[in-house]
């Protein structure tokens, strides 16, 4: 399910020229943890359930500050034309 949502949120959160590499990333980290998996299984009981409460922590802060890439465009080009508004008035004023 994990893979899905990568693949899903990438794709969204990410320019189009860029969603190649971040996929590639992406990729690369996730089944680096799929791999370290087995060995964490198999520590001392507690151990697997802490490193997987700060696995989890660490997603939920890394996704607070993630835009969606068509909010941020919308946010882009309405600041440019407050500015823009802001800079005709100024001029029509003088």
């Amino acid at each position: 399910m994990s893979f899905n949502i990568g693949y899903v949120s990438v794709a969204r959160l990410f320019p189009t020229n860029f969603v190649a590499t971040v996929f590639g990333i992406v990729n690369f980290f996730s089944h680096s943890i799929t791999v370290g998996a087995p060995m964490v299984a198999e520590l001392a009981d507690p151990i697997p359930f802490v490193v997987f409460c700060i696995n989890s922590f660490i997603a939920i802060f890394a996704c607070t500050s993630l835009v969606e890439y068509n909010d941020l465009e919308k946010t882009k080009i309405a600041k440019e034309k407050k500015i823009r508004d802001k800079r005709t008035k100024n001029f029509i004023t003088k």
